[in-house]
């Protein structure tokens, strides 16, 4: 029989061996809430998302959580918290390639462009030929004005991704900015083969076209634009790229 002195020792003994046991139902619940929030988040429910996602940060803050709350926050429209987050997943984990990209498409939104043009470089420096990367880095250059290399990345990306109609609607535009507009009408032509339903390559390709003045042709095309603008529901009406639309 175990005296009273002998039996608090063996206590202590379980108690530290208890506490140091891994809480299952705990991290199964997590992994369960992670799965609800990205479902939430590809659903459109972003508000949902973000509180779900915080919920889990406060258990268990790691780098994964703070990307997809960054997601929530970018899907939401609001940039600034998506930066922060985005900021901190990358502190937690510094090598992961979607992490600088979903901050720079952020810095992109809140017109932090030479902010943006690193974040993509650094993509490209992990993942070399990320056409992700290539195409966000061209926008940004491009809003900088930097055409040459804009088109340089925007071309690149085409390489690799062949059937994008917001790349070659985006060369286009470049195109048109330095006053190419016969190779600028022939991307619009190509994106618009690849999307009919791109009122923006129809407005673009207007506008190029009445720089050479062919003013009946380009009317035609804003003509086209409003109306093809008229028949998509407002989320579709200005397609852009984005990461989800590469095939």
């Amino acid at each position: 029989m175990l005296s009273r002195h002998a039996v608090i020792p063996v206590l202590v003994g379980l108690l530290i061996v208890f506490s140091a046991m891994p809480c299952f139902p705990q991290a199964e619940e997590a992994s369960g809430a992670l799965e609800e929030g990205k479902a939430a988040l590809k659903a459109g429910r972003t508000n949902q998302a973000v509180e779900i996602f915080s919920q889990i940060i406060a258990i268990a803050p790691k780098a994964e959580l703070y990307y997809y709350r960054g997601v929530a926050h970018a899907s939401n429209n609001t940039h600034a918290p998506a930066v922060r987050d985005l900021d901190k997943a990358i502190s937690l984990k510094p090598n992961e390639p979607s992490y600088y990209l979903q901050r720079g498409m952020s810095l992109h939104q809140v017109q932090e462009y030479r902010k943006a043009v690193d974040d993509f470089a650094k993509v490209l420096e992990l993942d070399p030929m990320n056409p992700y990367a290539l195409a966000h880095r061209a926008r940004a250059r491009f809003a900088l004005n930097n055409l040459d290399k804009a088109l340089d990345d925007v071309t690149e990306a085409i390489q690799h991704v062949r059937a994008n109609s917001s790349l070659y609607k985006l060369r286009g535009d470049i195109f048109c900015a330095g006053g190419t507009y016969d190779r600028a009408i022939a991307d619009y032509d190509r994106a618009i083969e690849l999307n009919p339903n791109y009122p923006a390559a129809y407005n673009n390709r207007g506008t190029a076209l009445a720089n050479l003045g062919k003013t009946n042709d380009a009317l035609k095309d804003l003509i086209t634009a409003m109306e093809v603008a008229d028949s998509l529901p407002s989320f579709g009406r200005l397609p852009d790229f984005a990461p989800d639309s590469l095939n």
